[in-house]
């Protein structure tokens, strides 16, 4: 069921897939990376809560799935439950702090829980780490916004926009 799941997501058949996915796991719920497809998946179709499932399943089979981890705690900062989703991520990036990916989903996950400061600094620790991203360098921009900080906050957005000119949004608060 998990080899015919990973066929079906590959063609395009989402559906197929998490039923397939869904049948791995009803066998063995333990069985690696299972979950995980599933609730990329579930992504896909902006089923946050579905995902959070199957990200929370994953991590509790297989802790040591840095990704997962990441996933549930960006997953669960769009859910609100933003206390839950800086647990996980701070956990993570404890764990795996050369991980620029890490520092920036624990950045993303502070500043939906309105803790610019904390958002800084982690954006921070992001950016030290290659490669620099345009995401980043916005969350960055935003945090600095969100302190008052509208000059700094600009050139975080011009420098976004030096990496990628389509990248619209940073364009629209310079």
């Amino acid at each position: 069921a998990y080899a015919l799941g990973r066929q079906l997501a590959a063609s395009g058949a989402r559906g197929a897939a998490i039923a397939s996915y869904r049948n791995a796991v009803r066998f063995d719920p333990a069985i690696p990376d299972a979950n995980f497809r599933m609730a990329m998946l579930f992504l896909t179709r902006d089923q946050v809560g579905e995902a959070v499932k199957c990200l929370a399943a994953e991590v509790e089979h297989h802790p040591e799935n840095g990704e997962a981890i990441r996933q549930l705690g960006l997953c669960l900062a769009r859910l609100g439950d933003t206390g839950r989703a800086i647990q996980h991520l701070e956990r993570l990036a404890r764990r795996q702090p050369k991980e620029g990916a890490n520092w920036h989903a624990l950045g993303s996950a502070y500043l939906a829980a309105r803790r610019p400061r904390d958002a800084e600094t982690a954006l921070r620790r992001a950016l030290r780490l290659p490669p620099t991203t345009v995401e980043e360098l916005r969350d960055l921009g935003a945090a600095l916004g969100a302190l008052g900080r509208d000059a700094e906050a600009r050139t975080q957005y011009r420098r976004a926009l030096k990496l990628d000119m389509r990248f619209q949004i940073a364009g629209q608060h310079v």
